[in-house]
């Protein structure tokens, strides 16, 4: 009984192990860094471009509230 942690603390702990190998990846991997640099910004331009919406609504679409595009 002495290492008995709750739900709450073991989804705390994996999202701090989650950064950290992140973190990680970001500081060692050239390639990562690469590819989110690319991705990223023409992943949000794609899905603009399709939407035909303004940044709000692209929002609303990722977070799931569902935007009328």
């Amino acid at each position: 009984m002495a290492n008995q942690a709750t739900s709450l603390t073991c989804i705390i702990k994996a999202a701090g192990y989650s950064y950290k190998g992140i973190a990680d990846v970001w500081r060692h991997e050239a390639a990562f860094r690469q590819e989110l640099v690319v991705a990223m910004p023409s992943y949000h331009t794609g899905n603009l471009a399709e939407c035909g919406c303004d940044s709000m609504h692209f929002i609303d679409r990722i977070g799931g509230i569902g935007a009328d595009c």
